[in-house]
């Protein structure tokens, strides 16, 4: 479809046609061994993987049929299991099927393709190495999250522009990618290097752009993680999917962008401006609190108040906190279903809360006339 320029998964020269993922030359020797002369794989390579076959667990599905599609040839292999052989090299059957013209010479050329990569895998595993590094789907961490997660935006996994620019060159260096659509994942991380750059512009304060070069290096690697997603390229880099990852880039620039802003020192002091008389006090209290605290500490003096001698203090706490509970329970019950319902304790618990409510409602009306 595009000529001899995709790369030979064995020998990795430019040489394979579109549903060919060995070139020519390595096609003429066995896919495992690399040595002996053969149409797919030679007969000792064979044995060696029926003999493997028959000690492996049918539990392991996966080897299972990698073994098995070693063993009995591409002839044997039928569409379903082709799929599950080439699923982690990020190639698709019927891409393959449609660029060998489809029909016999289509259902051929995937099977080839999948005994190929299966073959490709068993070399690996029996040089002791891991087969996932054959797959194009890979992932950046364990957990790797959106700019909206505060773990993230804590110090999650970042990339700088250098670092993610070589991931996305090495992601476009493999199969599937068209040509004309390898530059785009470097232009989503360019759209976002552009609004962050936009952001920092007239900022004055060095915390704002440092927290903004922080935030640029995670989108970068939310892009990247975005980008190697089977999802994003089984089916070739399709438009869809570039114009989706450079809009996911832009949203995420815009969001990390806003998240930075809202926490610079200027819109925090504007916020508490905006905040009611209470909150004020309870938060000067909480200044005051901690600044005894940080006298007390200087000195030797403080005692902290879960180990020290204010203990029964908290002890008392969660007395009254059960018991004002256990007074809304009753009140709520006798509100609810009437004094006849209840025992005397609830009763005697409801006229005591109702009394409760009645003060705390005239010590507010009064708050309010002195207003």
């Amino acid at each position: 479809m595009l000529g001899a320029v995709q790369p030979c998964i064995i020998c990795r020269e430019p040489r394979c046609l579109r549903e060919q993922l060995a070139c020519d030359r390595c096609n003429a020797f066995c896919w495992i061994c690399c040595t002996t002369k053969a149409d797919e794989n030679c007969g000792r390579c064979q044995r060696a993987a029926r003999k493997l076959l028959a000690s492996t667990e049918k539990s392991s599905k996966a080897k299972h049929l990698r073994l098995s599609a070693i063993v009995d040839g591409a002839e044997s292999l039928t569409r379903d299991n082709a799929k599950k052989l080439l699923k982690p090299s990020g190639v698709s059957v019927a891409l393959i099927f449609s660029a060998a013209g489809g029909g016999e010479a289509g259902a051929s050329a995937y099977k080839r393709a999948a005994l190929t990569f299966a073959s490709m895998m068993q070399r690996v595993s029996q040089d002791g190495g891991d087969v996932k590094t054959l797959f194009a789907s890979k992932k950046l961490g364990r957990k790797t999250r959106d700019s909206r997660s505060r773990k993230a935006r804590r110090g999650g996994r970042s990339m700088s522009a250098p670092v993610a620019a070589q991931a996305i060159a090495d992601l476009g260096e493999g199969r599937l990618v068209e040509p004309f659509n390898r530059d785009k994942p470097a232009v989503a991380l360019a759209v976002a290097a552009e609004l962050f750059e936009t952001a920092s512009k007239g900022e004055k304060d060095a915390l704002v752009v440092a927290e903004l070069s922080s935030a640029n290096h995670r989108v970068n690697a939310f892009i990247v993680q975005q980008a190697r997603r089977s999802t994003t390229h089984k089916h070739g880099w399709s438009q869809s999917k570039i114009e989706a990852l450079e809009n996911f880039a832009r949203d995420e620039a815009k969001k990390a962008i806003k998240h930075v802003r809202a926490r610079s020192r200027a819109a925090v002091e504007e916020r508490r401006a905006k905040e009611p008389p209470k909150k004020k006090r309870a938060r000067a209290a909480l200044a005051a609190s901690k600044a005894t605290t940080k006298v007390a500490k200087a000195k030797g003096t403080y005692k902290n108040p879960r180990t020290g001698d204010t203990k029964k203090h908290f002890k008392r706490q969660d007395t009254g906190r059960d018991r004002q509970y256990r007074a809304r329970l009753a009140f709520n019950k006798v509100e609810r279903h009437g004094a006849a319902a209840c025992s005397p304790l609830e009763i005697e618990r409801h006229a005591a809360h109702k009394k409760h409510l009645e003060a705390c409602e005239a010590r507010r009306a009064a708050r309010k006339a002195k207003k």
